[in-house]
């Protein structure tokens, strides 16, 4: 298999190299690709009887960029293709990422921001959106889907004041069905409603904003849950709402280096638990909210670190948990043309079950990455990398520990 992956990787260097057609360097468009051989030593992510594997992945992507003068449009839609020499059927697994922003000021005082992102992945890193909170740890076979879709608004109503209002709408479908399945426990609709209202410059380089958020949390799942004590419950049990208010101050310590921080507080109240469980559940919760994060792009690379404390779902048998989530990120050029990064999040997870069961468990997550890549010329690079993955979880049979490294080439025109 290593030979297989070899002649992959030396395959798709003849490919690369033989598209290689200069393009004019303000064209709105480029694609890539890249080829890897890699190795992981525990793919699905198992408490015992591990499974490692070599393999090699092919990944494809397609980037288009529009600059106007009020307008802006980016999208991109990346394959992935990825072969496991250990398995002996279905070895190959496919994933798919499609971004799309728009961007437009009506005014200097009005401006419009509509995204919208959709995958079909396995991993959660990919199936979650962007860094912060996992729902589930593990891996999860089969054409999982998630597609988050935002609008944020902002009009600037005096020189001190502006208002920022905004939703977002996510689903979230798993092909796995059945009793407890992925899809009984993570199949669900999300939507969130804010308004923020900025003070600009309260402070030399400080904006302050206060802020409400309205989160719903609808599970719509067809299978069922099995309670620990035998029963079997429909997936709306795990319904919720959220009010969150908070304040907060945006600071910029230069062009290139700024920080927001959000502190406030969440309540969030189950509407179905009354009903299903009966009188006696506590059927809501207060917790701390927090996200704050630093951002740095400069000439000495590019660097954020983070911070969020809200509750979180899960894939586990219970309402959901209290969650703290650290996450950051490092990369920059070391020298002639060898850059490097680094990403790291841990996340800690306290469960919330009203059935008292699970209540004193819980469990943290870490995550980290190192890549290493070498531009051979400007259109191809070779790469390296390595990934660890750790869970240390209070549930029984749960927790795990997966290795990953891979190898490859990078392909841009």
């Amino acid at each position: 298999m290593k030979t297989t992956i070899i002649s992959v990787i030396g395959l798709g260097y003849v490919l690369l190299s033989s598209q290689l057609i200069a393009q004019p360097a303000d064209k709105p468009w480029n694609v890539s690709a890249t080829v890897r051989g890699f190795y992981d030593d525990n793919y699905l992510t198992r408490y015992s009887d591990r499974r490692d594997s070599y393999g090699f992945e092919i990944s494809p992507e397609a980037k288009i960029a529009i600059r106007q003068e009020m307008t802006t449009f980016d999208a991109s839609y990346r394959y992935g293709m990825r072969y496991y020499d250990d398995r002996n059927n279905n070895r190959a697994d496919h994933s798919h990422e499609l971004n799309l922003s728009l961007n437009h000021s009506f005014s200097d005082k009005c401006r419009l921001s509509i995204e919208d992102s959709f995958v079909v992945a396995q991993e959660p890193e990919v199936i979650e959106p962007g860094m912060g909170m996992l729902a589930t740890p593990l891996r999860t076979d089969g054409n999982n889907m998630r597609n988050r879709a935002a609008a944020d608004f902002a009009y600037r109503a005096t020189e001190s004041i502006s208002i920022e209002p905004g939703y977002s709408f996510s689903f979230y479908d798993y092909e796995e069905s059945g009793l407890n399945s992925r899809s009984a426990l993570l199949d669900r609709y999300e939507h969130l409603a804010y308004l923020n209202l900025r003070w600009v410059n309260m402070l030399e380089n400080t904006d302050g904003l206060i802020g409400y958020q309205f989160g719903v949390i609808d599970h719509n799942s067809n299978d069922l849950i099995l309670l620990p004590d035998g029963s079997r419950e429909p997936s709306d049990l795990r319904d919720n709402y959220s009010h969150y208010i908070y304040l907060g101050a945006e600071h910029r310590f230069s062009e290139l280096f700024r920080t927001k921080v959000l502190i406030g507080a969440q309540y969030t109240k189950y509407t179905e638990a009354n009903d299903i469980l009966g009188p006696n559940i506590d059927d809501d919760q207060i917790n701390p909210f927090v996200d704050a994060s630093l951002i740095y792009q400069g000439k000495y690379g590019e660097f954020q670190l983070g911070v969020r404390h809200a509750r979180s779902q899960t894939d586990l048998v219970i309402f959901d948990a209290e969650a703290t989530s650290v996450y950051g990120s490092f990369k920059r050029e070391i020298y002639g043309g060898i850059k490097g990064s680094i990403t790291g999040m841990y996340q800690f997870s306290d469960f919330e079950d009203p059935t008292s069961v699970m209540n004193d468990q819980s469990e943290g997550f870490m995550m980290l990455g190192a890549n290493l890549s070498y531009d051979i010329n400007k259109f191809i690079a070779a790469e390296v990398g390595y990934n660890y993955d750790l869970l240390s979880s209070d549930v029984q049979f749960r927790s795990y520990h997966r290795n990953r490294v891979y190898w490859g080439l990078r392909g841009t025109f």
